[in-house]
């Protein structure tokens, strides 16, 4: 049964939901399990969108492009944090 424009229109991207709540805490890293909770997302939602994120992380540092979410592996468990873009971006002549 199809739902009306209006309520569709009035959810959230849980994509930019993510990327929000990562922002605002960018202080602590975070796991699927705690975004999930913090957010109000399922858990299988928050998952597939860890993935995406992960794999978009790992093609931008392959391509030395900025992205702003890092991943990390811990004890088993990866986590997500937001890292801003530093104002004094050093060249890679610089950083030799």
């Amino acid at each position: 049964m199809p739902i009306p424009g209006p309520e569709f229109d009035a959810v959230e991207d849980p994509v930019n939901v993510i990327r929000d709540f990562l922002r605002r805490n960018n202080k602590d890293a975070w796991a699927p399990e705690e975004i999930s909770e913090h957010t109000g997302i399922d858990i299988t939602t928050v998952y597939n969108i860890c993935q995406l994120i992960r794999a978009k992380s790992v093609e931008s540092a392959a391509k030395e492009e900025y992205f702003p979410i890092r991943s990390i592996q811990r004890l088993d468990q990866t986590y997500f944090k937001w890292m801003p873009k530093s104002r004094k971006s050093m060249s890679k002549d610089q950083q030799k």
